[in-house]
């Protein structure tokens, strides 16, 4: 018998049933208590005929590890084997331990974990009475900070892997599996080496299995550091792998409204009170309110109905996880008192704080997801959704300027009116429009854009896309990564906010190139930053393109001394936001007809997060409803668009009014002065009150200014600076790679440019 208290075989003419590789690297004196542990497990196994081998890989220790190591080697005898690497790398350390081992089934450990007396012998006979398994332990105490029991179940579908590592990274199997999966260096796994192998192993048909009456004690380096630690901040990813494709080829999309399925890990993990909480929330975002009116409609009352079936057996399912939760079985309170002799820190004893990680990602895994993952080189655009505002048409813009595969994802509950803009060739994949949190949709567009290996990634204004390359940037260093963004906006208590002030300064080396419409913003983020002038570009919107035609064909307003008995025409078109003041608007033309000004208003509005206007009983001031599109606008009755903004870039609506002859009177604020000149329109400084806009409009009643001067000088600045020719030179060049897109933009010419995207 070894001093350890192990007994020795002495017949090296067989070979080991059981390969124990253990990894070390800065554990400290805690690798002491950890190898008390494992010999403790060891004679266990031994006692019942295993035959056994340890290998004990050093990686990069600190010197007391080495030490420790070292000496419990000498003391156990010739079935240790020392097993020196400087990887720095868990993944590549284990692969070296186990091509260094001999034995049929290989137990994989870390160097502070305290292992369950018994683990290490029935994970072996589990694996040995069935090909194929890959053995975990029935129970995982993680300690000393969230002290939480990590409950492995069989049952569950493997679909969750997708979410969490649903496994630690003590497991026990044959050889042979650990010889077709092997572990990837972190570089690879972004130091999800464990996680990474059980989703492949899952992909390649082995089967996990639980073994009773077994656990081991999981030490965390720091609070929440565990990959399964159920606080779900930290960051969590994996790249590509085989499970993903399993996953599309056997399931299929479906979309629960709020089943209690989804959260009753909730419940379960931290209570009936945050259950609550959460299940309000998810309902109050969820398909059961209208998400522009906030109201329930007949459709959702359906959607109702049909959430109070499937809960039901949500709720059973509830009722049955309970099961667990009323304290910790005997065998298991034994064990850890057993235990806590070798580790004072569990003399404390163990609160049954029950944790079983669950997810519905894999749920909502469609058909167009398909798609995406099987296309070759696709360019992908990420937008919150598709609806009727500036920033969605210029996504559809750059979706038009390129061909080959385009997918249009949209990550926010919202309808998307302007799907009938994108291209006929461009397929859409839905993550919004289901009752996901943010973070899980954080999670599912992070797989599978990791998944599909596009040729690039746009997004524009998507803030599950921006919170993921926020928290993932090292995982999407192989695409290509482009952003739009238009101006910083303004909080109502005056400081700037907006992606470029929230996310930006941390992605200043993620995105290849970013685009903006208007030179003032794009001149801010270089002074801000100190970039280059080619990293931040400046493109002009489209007037007229062929997928959306703006230009009308009757003339504009008359203007001058033929319409002064006319009363002068304003327009306000544009979102119910606190951006663009429609109040504001509202209030300018009530104050000039209190004074007997002959002016009036029509107010074409899309309501936007539940805001509304009201508007006074005035003959000259009317409310005419939503519109899709400026073509539902009839311009040709107007004289002048009216755009009090609080901030903006450079408004698709002012190209819009401004090449169909209507000029604009608005904020002088982001890029409006670079449209809005003397000749074009009309630029207010003053913008915070009426009275600016006031005295301009008082002076185009005056006859100051020339109303048909401006609109034909309008038509005719549009046309020349926002042609589609133009844009489409300007996306040929965004989209190439950096340094190439420098050079060409020092050097291009309108005649002689390659077209590297097949723009068309």
């Amino acid at each position: 018998m070894s001093p350890s208290g192990i007994m020795i075989h002495t017949d090296t003419a067989m070979s080991p049933d059981l390969s124990v590789v253990i990894l070390f690297h800065n554990e400290g004196w805690i690798a002491h208590r950890t190898l008390r542990s494992v010999a403790r497990a060891l004679e266990y196994a031994q006692a019942r005929g295993v035959r056994w081998e340890a290998i004990l890989v050093l990686d990069r220790p600190h010197p007391r590890v080495d030490d420790i190591v070292r000496n419990w080697r000498e003391k156990s005898g010739s079935q240790c084997h020392i097993c020196p690497v400087q990887f720095g790398d868990p993944g590549l350390a284990r692969n070296c331990g186990i091509d260094r081992s001999v034995g049929t089934f290989v137990a994989i450990l870390d160097g502070d974990d305290v292992v369950g007396e018994n683990w290490l012998y029935a994970g072996l006979m589990a694996c040995s009475s069935t090909n194929g398994v890959i053995a975990h332990p029935e129970l995982n105490y993680y300690f000393p900070f969230d002290r939480i029991i990590f409950a492995h179940r069989e049952e569950d579908d493997l679909g969750v892997l997708l979410e969490h590592n649903r496994w630690t990274c003590a497991i026990i199997a044959k050889r042979t599996a650990f010889e077709e999966i092997r572990y990837r260096p972190h570089t690879e796994a972004f130091r999800y080496e464990d996680w990474l192998w059980n989703c492949e192993a899952v992909a390649k048909g082995y089967q996990h299995v639980v073994v009773p009456r077994t656990l081991i004690a999981v030490r965390q380096k720091q609070p929440g550091n565990s990959h399964n630690a159920p606080d779900g901040k930290q960051g969590k990813t994996i790249p590509p792998n085989d499970l993903f494709r399993t996953i599309l080829s056997t399931t299929r999309n479906n979309d629960s409204a709020v089943s209690l399925r989804g959260i009753h890990t909730d419940l379960q993990s931290f209570g009936w009170k945050y259950f609550t909480k959460t299940l309000a929330k998810r309902i109050l975002a969820s398909r059961f309110l209208d998400p522009v009116k906030r109201r329930v409609t007949p459709e959702i009352a359906l959607s109702i109905k049909m959430f109070l079936k499937e809960s039901a057996a949500g709720a059973s399912e509830i009722a049955r996880s309970f099961n667990i939760t009323s304290g910790l079985p005997k065998w298991a309170e034994e064990e850890f008192k057993e235990l806590a002799r070798i580790e004072p820190e569990l003399r404390g004893g163990v609160s049954p704080r029950w944790h079983r990680p669950n997810s519905r990602l894999h749920r909502y895994v469609t058909e167009p997801m398909k798609l995406l993952v099987e296309s070759h080189k696709a360019r992908v655009f990420v937008l919150p959704w598709l609806i009727e505002g500036g920033a969605d048409l210029e996504a559809v813009h750059y979706m038009h300027a390129v061909d080959g595969p385009r997918f249009l994802i949209t990550t926010e509950r919202s309808p998307n009116p302007w799907l009938r803009l994108i291209p006929d060739e461009c397929i859409h994949i839905d993550i919004g429009n289901n009752d996901l949190s943010h973070r899980e949709r954080m999670v599912l567009l992070s797989r599978l854009l990791l998944q599909a290996n596009p040729d690039f990634i746009h997004t524009v204004n998507s803030p599950v896309a921006f919170d993921v390359f926020t928290e993932w940037p090292r995982a999407f260093a192989n695409i290509r990564m482009y952003a739009t963004l238009f101006c910083n906006e303004i909080s109502p208590d005056g400081r700037e906010c907006g992606y470029a002030v929230s996310h930006f300064p941390r992605l200043l080396d993620f995105f290849t190139r970013v685009s903006t419409d208007n030179v003032t913003f794009q001149k801010q983020l270089e002074r801000t930053y100190g970039l280059d002038e080619n990293m931040i570009v400046a493109h002009r919107m489209p007037f007229s393109p062929p997928h959306f035609p703006m230009v009308r064909l009757d003339p504009g307003p008359s203007g001058g001394t033929e319409r002064e008995n006319s009363p002068l025409r304003l327009l306000f078109a544009g979102r119910f936001c606190r951006q663009k003041r429609p109040d504001v608007a509202i209030q300018v033309v009530n104050e000039l007809l209190s004074e007997g000004a002959n002016v009036t208003l029509d107010v074409w509005g899309i309501p936007f997060g539940g805001e509304t206007v009201k508007v006074p009983k005035r003959p000259g001031i009317r409310l005419m409803g939503s519109f899709s599109g400026i073509a539902q606008v009839p311009l040709v009755e107007y004289d002048a668009l009216l755009l009090p903004s609080l901030w903006e870039g450079l408004p698709n609506i002012v190209i819009e009014c401004m090449g169909n002859g209507v000029p604009v009177i608005a904020s002088n604020v982001g890029g409006l002065s670079e449209i809005i000149t003397e000749e074009t329109g009309w630029l207010v400084d003053e913008y915070l009150t009426t009275d600016g806009f006031k005295r301009v409009i008082r002076e185009i009643l005056a006859g100051k200014q020339c109303v048909a001067r401006k609109s034909k000088k309008s038509s005719e600045f549009v046309a020349m600076r926002h042609s589609w020719s133009a844009f489409l030179q300007e996306a040929r060049i965004f989209y190439r790679d950096r340094f190439e897109a420098d050079t060409h933009s020092r050097e291009r010419s309108a005649n002689e440019l390659p077209d590297p995207l097949s723009c068309h």
